[in-house]
């Protein structure tokens, strides 16, 4: 049997289920288990089905598709991970951040950054950023600088801190720069 008839990509039920579970967050064992391979031996049955030409071709057709239809590139997203990736966090230090409004003050590529805001128990305005190292590691996993496997987890989110905090910490991370120059 062919694995390809007219045009079309022929798969088994089970590695349908692979190719369409593996495009949901592309965990190739998370995608195997749920097609219904062994919990025990899915890390070896994800890496023999990503090593077979028609798996990969099922799965670069249904990439492009999707971003086709979502007319989403590559290069769009790469601008969105570089923007958190090299964000100032001096940019909102010098703000004064009283109210979830003064969030639109911000630079635009600061504001990317935001993944969240809470009040804490004192009434200040406490926001949650990004991990810029998080970012970091997908940048150098594209342009091949370091090694591409490595789990980057995100969203991982810095301990979250009201305004006043960030200056304090950019103030201590400067005196301390000072500090190494003069030495």
């Amino acid at each position: 049997m062919g694995l390809v008839k007219d045009g079309i990509i022929k798969l088994t039920g089970k590695q349908r289920l692979f190719v369409e579970e593996y495009l949901k967050d592309l965990d190739q064992t998370r995608a195997c288990i749920a097609a219904g391979y062994s919990e025990r031996t899915a890390p070896a049955s994800a890496g023999q089905l990503m090593s077979k030409p028609h798996i990969r071709n099922a799965i670069q057709w249904a990439m492009d598709g999707r971003a086709q239809r979502t007319k989403i590139e590559i290069d769009n997203v790469l601008e969105e991970i570089a923007t958190i990736a090299f964000y100032d966090i001096a940019d909102i230090a010098r703000m004064n951040i009283k109210r979830p409004e003064d969030i639109a003050n911000l630079p635009v590529n600061v504001r990317k950054a935001i993944v969240g805001w809470k009040w804490d128990k004192f009434g200040n305005l406490v926001l949650t950023l990004a991990s810029k190292e998080a970012y970091h590691k997908l940048l150098c996993a594209h342009l091949k600088i370091c090694n591409p496997t490595i789990d980057v987890n995100l969203p991982k989110q810095l301990e979250p801190m009201t305004p006043d905090e960030a200056m304090k910490h950019l103030r201590e991370a400067l005196e301390s720069e000072d500090a190494t120059e003069r030495a």
